[in-house]
């Protein structure tokens, strides 16, 4: 599973490089996240510190989320765009002789993953964000919370043990990054970036991109996405040799923004276009 950008090792001190070190889903990176770099605004040089809260997930997968409250893990649906009642368990004692089972109605729960055209709900913006494919599998929300992102929503794909690629949104919380309307580039960018170095530790002769800043408007509001691809060599973690972190940022109403970050590495670029589809098709309540 893919190495995730709440791991930067917490001194230049390269991270331990035996795969049975790390902890699982985040490749050989500790659980922690000391301060980072952010968009100088003014004079000065803002501080973003990112306090990350690891999950682990249930039954067999072998990662974490990055963001998930523990009392809100697994426990969600995906939407589908209209509010679904659960599904009655029945069992064979419950059922008239001779009738078979009823099926649960259409939707994700917690034995079944997402489907492509469901939606991810971030009920606090009025936002449904469509799953990017059916293979991405829910770990967390809706409703997490974490430091730099609250009533979050979350998916992975697990391609080897220890690295997966994440898909999540919610809504905007980096305290010491306050959310600026006319800094949309500028903090998209900078986070971007943040990640890229962290996931250029994953091996050898780690290096990054740029990142590459695309202005749009999502159902009428200002958006932009910010990407940027980190590369390495040699990696006792993984057989790939790059992975592209991705920033999603739109503007609710010039106090409020969704945050959406992607993290897909080599195994998983036949994704790539499916969730730049899915952060660009994401959809507001009036």
């Amino acid at each position: 599973m893919a190495a995730r950008p709440d791991m930067l090792p917490p001194a230049p001190t390269p991270p331990p490089g035996a795969p049975a070190a790390a902890p699982p889903g985040y490749g050989q990176f500790p659980p922690q996240v000391p301060a980072a770099p952010v968009p100088k605004r003014g004079g000065g040089t803002v501080v973003l510190v990112v306090v990350v809260v690891l999950l682990m997930l249930g039954g067999g997968a072998a990662g974490y989320f990055l963001l998930g409250d523990s009392d809100d893990g697994g426990e969600a649906a995906i939407d589908d765009g209209a509010t679904s009642a659960e599904a009655d368990e029945k069992t064979g004692a419950d059922e008239p002789e001779g009738e078979e089972e009823t099926e649960p109605e259409d939707g994700a729960t917690e034995d079944e993953p997402p489907q492509t055209g469901e939606t991810l709900p971030v009920e606090s913006l009025g936002a449904q964000v469509p799953v990017p494919s059916d293979q991405w599998e829910l770990s967390s929300g809706p409703g997490a919370s974490g430091e730099d992102m609250v009533d979050s929503f979350g998916l992975t794909i697990e391609y080897e043990e220890n690295w997966v690629a994440v898909f999540q949104v919610g809504q905007y919380a980096i305290a010491d990054l306050p959310h600026d309307p006319d800094e949309l580039g500028a903090t998209a960018s900078e986070i971007a970036r943040f990640w890229a170095e962290d996931l250029s530790s994953v091996g050898e002769n780690g290096d990054h991109t740029d990142p590459g800043v695309t202005e749009l408007s999502v159902d009428g509001r200002d958006a932009v996405i910010a990407e940027s691809t980190a590369t390495w060599e040699n990696s006792e973690v993984t057989v790939d040799t790059r992975e592209t972190a991705i920033v999603f940022l739109v503007d609710i109403d010039g106090v409020n923004a969704l945050y959406g970050t992607a993290f897909v590495p080599e195994s998983a670029e036949d994704q790539y276009d499916a969730v730049i589809a899915a952060f660009e098709g994401t959809t507001f309540e009036e």
